[in-house]
């Protein structure tokens, strides 16, 4: 019928991202994303997020800013860049 989604943290009650169905594969995107407001745009538009301020108050909640600055990071370091 449909898909039991996994509560959210604590805290996460009413976390637009956290409730999705796609929550994984909103995260990964955003870790991924390579430009910050263009890409933002368009994993809203494509899981149908709303606000950008959800996604982004989701990214701090969970840390995903972070785990996203240290992929970019070691993006860098792989193309022979600095940081």
């Amino acid at each position: 019928m449909f898909e039991a989604v996994k509560p959210p943290p604590k805290g996460h009650a009413f976390c637009v991202v956290c409730l999705h169905p796609e929550r994984t594969a909103i995260e990964r995107d955003f870790i991924n994303a390579q430009g910050k407001y263009g890409a933002v745009t368009a994993i809203m538009r494509k899981y149908g997020i709303k606000h950008s301020a959800s996604l982004y108050e989701h990214a701090r909640a969970t840390d995903l800013d972070a785990k996203r600055r240290e992929a970019q990071a070691e993006g860098l370091k792989r193309s022979g860049m600095r940081a």
